[in-house]
């Protein structure tokens, strides 16, 4: 009778297990993390800097400002804008507790 007991128990552990795989596996279908992110516009940097449904905080991945220089060789009003913004995500990046579930990419950014 504990053979089948046994046998019973690892049975229900794997339907649990196939249960909570599958579970996973369609949350993160909802995730708008990205791996890379190339930008040139701060105030659509703004709008991908949101929230995330699966992980909250929205990883960006590896972010690729461009910049546009005048002729004097400064930075527009709109890049200076995008690269602070980026340097804030960044920084708000450095403080999150690190997780498993999250994208690789954060980790090496230059």
């Amino acid at each position: 009778m504990s053979g089948k007991l046994s046998n019973l128990s690892r049975r229900v552990a794997e339907v649990e297990q196939q249960v909570d795989d599958r579970a996973g596996r369609e949350e993160l279908t909802n995730c708008i993390c990205r791996e890379w992110t190339f930008t040139h516009d701060a105030d659509a940097f703004e709008e991908m800097n949101r929230t995330c449904p699966v992980h909250g905080f929205r990883r960006l991945g590896r972010i690729l400002p461009v910049s546009f220089v005048r002729p004097d060789r400064t930075l527009t009003e709109e890049s200076t804008k995008l690269l602070q913004l980026v340097e804030t995500y960044k920084l708000r990046l450095s403080q999150r507790p690190q997780s498993g579930a999250e994208l690789k990419d954060d980790s090496q950014e230059p």
